[in-house]
């Protein structure tokens, strides 16, 4: 990144490339313990089950992304040794948001989508994910198994899949590897691959088919593009019943701000303003910022310590990309950079300097 950061780009209009990361909205919600009803879990399992299975309204025209091979590091959510019900719940939600993610890409014409992990085993629940999504005669799938530890260890985290993906990529793209090993990474035609996009098995892409062109233009400038990460966050209007009761309700504070339902025609427009709102609130005590409030007990005692629990969003709008998984999140990323909503189909969003 450091080397590249001139080239570095983000879309000013949010709708036209980001991605709704997952998976610290079941953690926040304790959904995966037995001790956590299925109220949380089947909303979200639903959701991403609903999303790979739903026809999006319009499909790419031309095959502006056909060349782009799409990488995602994955393992297996959970430990050996969680209950059953435990168990069962990080399976099946491995499975649908790495579905989801690779529907996304389906979506808008991406030619290539490999899967990357270190466990043999990891290959049971891939081919589980891609026979969600179905097949497709445009698209290529495969699972690459990475057995060589150099590639993955780092002298930090001693499995790091990401890293090892890049390295396995870099060596077949540079032609390192033998010829069977290049095949599983790029396929029959090795040099049909122009773009990567590197991304995470719970991270649904957002964009629209009439930003493709721009999108691709900018690549082909030699530009490097980073999607926004909206954060979903668990709203009483997508868990309402759950056992975990220290999720935003609308009451207080919190009573007026409505959740814009957001189609794909709508924008939401870059706010570059420092700090961002969240640095103005004392820093959480444990975890991020945005899971600080989720911290607290289940059942808050009064409209007041709910209030406080929650205020770092309070700078934040609500929305839920209908489009997308249907769940809410602020309107922000996991930062707290801001986009601004806008329900108006066609809106235009001024450029950001």
């Amino acid at each position: 990144y450091n080397q590249h950061k001139s080239k570095v780009r983000f879309s000013t209009d949010w709708m036209d490339f980001s991605v709704e990361h997952m998976s610290k909205w079941w953690k926040d919600m304790k959904s995966l313990s037995e001790a956590e009803n299925d109220i949380s879990f089947n909303r979200m399992h639903g959701n991403l089950l609903q999303y790979i299975t739903s026809a999006p309204s319009e499909v790419p025209s031309l095959n502006l992304l056909h060349s782009t091979i799409a990488v995602l590091p994955v393992s297996a959510f959970g430990k050996d040794d969680d209950p059953p019900i435990t168990k069962e719940r990080s399976m099946n939600l491995t499975i649908s948001s790495l579905g989801a993610t690779i529907s996304s890409l389906v979506r808008v014409g991406i030619g290539r989508i490999i899967a990357v992990g270190v466990l043999q085993s990891d290959e049971t629940f891939v081919r589980r994910a891609f026979q969600l999504v179905g097949n497709d005669p445009t698209v290529e799938y495969a699972f690459v198994h990475m057995k060589d530890e150099s590639w993955y260890k780092t002298n930090s985290i001693p499995v790091n899949v990401p890293v090892g993906a890049l390295r396995g990529l870099q060596k077949a793209f540079k032609g390192n590897l033998p010829d069977d090993e290049t095949k599983l990474w790029l396929g029959n035609s090795t040099s049909s691959w122009k773009y990567v996009y590197f991304t995470e098995p719970d991270s649904i892409l957002q964009t629209r088919l009439n930003s493709l062109k721009a999108i691709h233009d900018v690549l082909e400038d030699g530009m490097v593009l980073f999607p926004h990460r909206l954060q979903p966050v668990p709203h009483e209007a997508d868990v309402e019943g759950a056992s975990t009761r220290n999720y935003i309700r609308p009451i207080g504070n919190f009573a007026e701000k409505h959740i814009l339902e957001m189609d794909n025609q709508d924008a939401c427009c870059d706010v570059a303003t420092y700090p961002y709102p969240n640095n103005l609130f004392p820093a959480c005590k444990i975890g991020h910022w945005f899971s600080c409030g989720f911290y607290f007990a289940n059942e808050f005692a009064d409209v007041t310590e709910h209030d406080e629990a929650h205020k770092r969003y309070l700078p934040y709008g609500f929305m839920r990309l209908r489009e997308g998984t249907n769940i809410v999140s602020i309107a922000g990323d996991q930062h707290g950079r801001i986009c601004r909503p806008e329900k108006a189909p066609g809106f235009i969003c001024p450029p950001n300097h």
